[in-house]
């Protein structure tokens, strides 16, 4: 499964929204999903940092004070930054370390609308006692706060067919996108 959770911004109107209930779920359903990306931008701020922040907790109650590495088996749900760059204030050795994997690309918004497409169309084969199947890879956008380019993006991943979880009540562009539905598709 992968989660790709959207919705940075560059503009600061900060709005309270049940932030704790959606780093929960997030986790919750990653851990349920067995193997499960969670792929974000990778900011400091914003909902990158919810996201990181969800997912730090969970590392703190699961792994507890044990330090493994970012590719140990062991670790079912994984963190992906689509960052622009690699983060240079990190060591190499820091940068092992750390839970995140980082996918460095030129292109930001439009790389992740790509690899989202890209990921949704790769077959997993599962074979078992009962049954042998072959699906896609199930991918699910999760939108949060966000800006103009959250709304391009949310309409992108729908023309390519992505189901999009919008977060009502997170403000800035999600909360618009949810009034256009609710008011012109009612």
């Amino acid at each position: 499964m992968v989660f790709s959770v959207i919705g940075d911004s560059d503009s600061f109107v900060p709005r309270p929204w049940p932030k704790t209930v959606f780093q929960t779920a997030l986790i919750e359903a990653a851990k349920s999903a067995g193997e499960t990306w969670i792929l974000f931008r990778g900011n400091d701020e914003g909902v990158s940092k919810i996201v990181k922040d969800a997912y730090r907790n969970y590392e703190d109650l699961h792994f507890e004070t044990e330090t493994i590495s970012k590719d140990d088996h062991n670790r079912h749900v994984k963190l992906i930054s689509i960052a622009r760059e690699k983060n240079r204030n990190m060591s190499n050795e820091e940068q092992e370390r750390s839970a995140t994997h980082t996918c460095a690309n030129t292109k930001g918004m439009q790389f992740l609308l790509e690899f989202e497409d890209f990921v949704s169309k790769k077959p997993l084969d599962y074979f078992g006692e009962d049954m042998n199947f072959n699906i896609t890879t199930p991918i699910t956008l999760i939108v949060c706060e966000g800006d103009i380019q959250t709304i391009s993006h949310i309409s992108k991943a729908l023309r390519n067919q992505l189901p999009v979880i919008i977060m009502k009540g997170s403000g800035k562009a999600t909360d618009v996108v949810l009034e256009y539905l609710e008011k012109y598709l009612s």
